[in-house]
């Protein structure tokens, strides 16, 4: 009994002996025995963690040196801009598109807008240059302005008030824009019908023609041809003379027949007349044996025939310098 708990004792101690000597093995395969187990760990956090966070407080401190330097840079160019000739307008190029009634003088456009030339181009007003252009050209209608800083440009694009009319006086040929503007021209003009003028005494031929087509019954001219061609679509309107000291404008239309009107007074109260009696009489109007309708007196309308048509164009002859 005794022998048999000797030798459990004796194999026990074996197994113990054998599990030692294979731990040790194995240490010396696997693991350096020169570092414990505690310190490794600290040193593998110490390299994980330590470093980026050393790193990223450095970016941080030097983001603001970083910032206030690219600030300082912009702001040193933006000073250098002001004082030197990098961004200064060397070049303006100006393209028209009137270019069939040839409305804008393009040497005026230039001359209006050279004061700019070599002026900064960052702070140049677009409203200013716009109007520096209206005042040299008054029949502009449209602008559109574009800038570019590499090259440092100005690109100008005009466009004109639409030609309505053209009237020769002082023997000098002028369109007349949508916006009342006369525009002289030396062109030929093609599709524009004449405003043939009256003056009112041979030894004032030289009046300024702003002051013998008056803004006032000038507009008005062009409310009775519009509204006549509106409201009576049949009529078209040939030619139209107008009568400086009369203040009257006549209208020529399609089968030869004169429309008086009086500018002086209510141009409506004769227009309506006008409508009335085309209704009412419509083949009398659209026929070709009445000469004239005069519609310059209130409530009452005056129209020649064919039978007296002699006498009447003798009377208009005598009355009216423009008819032969």
């Amino acid at each position: 009994m005794l022998f048999k708990i000797i030798n459990k004792i004796k194999q026990k101690v074996k197994k113990n002996q054998f599990k030692e000597n294979l731990k040790k093995e194995k240490r010396k395969i696997f693991v350096d025995t020169s570092i414990k187990k505690s310190e490794f760990f600290k040193r593998k956090k110490q390299i994980t963690f330590n470093l980026p966070k050393l790193q990223n407080n450095y970016i941080k401190d030097n983001l603001k040196f970083l910032y206030f330097g690219l600030a300082s840079i912009f702001f040193i160019l933006f000073i250098i801009s002001l004082f030197t000739p990098i961004f200064s307008v060397k070049k303006i190029n100006i393209t028209l598109y009137d270019k069939q009634e040839n409305l804008i003088d393009l040497n005026i456009a230039y001359d209006s807008v050279n004061y700019y030339r070599g002026k900064n181009n960052i702070f140049l007003d677009k409203n200013e240059i716009k109007e520096q252009l209206i005042n040299y050209q008054k029949n502009i209608d449209r602008i559109e302005i574009n800038k570019t800083f590499f090259p440092s440009e100005l690109n100008i694009k005009l466009w004109s008030s639409k030609a309505l009319f053209y009237t020769v006086i002082n023997w000098k040929k002028y369109v007349i824009t949508e916006n009342w503007v006369f525009v002289y021209t030396n062109s030929i003009i093609k599709d524009l019908k004449e405003i043939k003028v009256s003056l009112p005494d041979q030894n004032e031929h030289f009046l300024e023609y702003k002051k013998i087509l008056k803004d006032d019954y000038l507009k008005k001219i062009i409310k009775l041809r519009d509204d006549i061609e509106q409201n009576i679509l049949w009529l078209k309107i040939k030619n139209i003379y107008y009568f400086v000291k009369e203040r009257e404008v006549h209208f020529d239309v399609n089968n030869d027949v004169k429309l008086i009107f009086d500018l002086n007074v209510e141009i409506d109260e004769q227009l309506k007349k006008l409508i009335v009696f085309n209704k009412e009489h419509l083949n009398l109007m659209k026929s070709t044996v009445i000469n004239y309708i005069d519609l310059r007196v209130l409530n009452k309308i005056f129209y020649c025939e064919n039978e007296f048509i002699w006498s009447c164009k003798n009377n208009l002859k005598l009355i009216y310098d423009l008819y032969e």
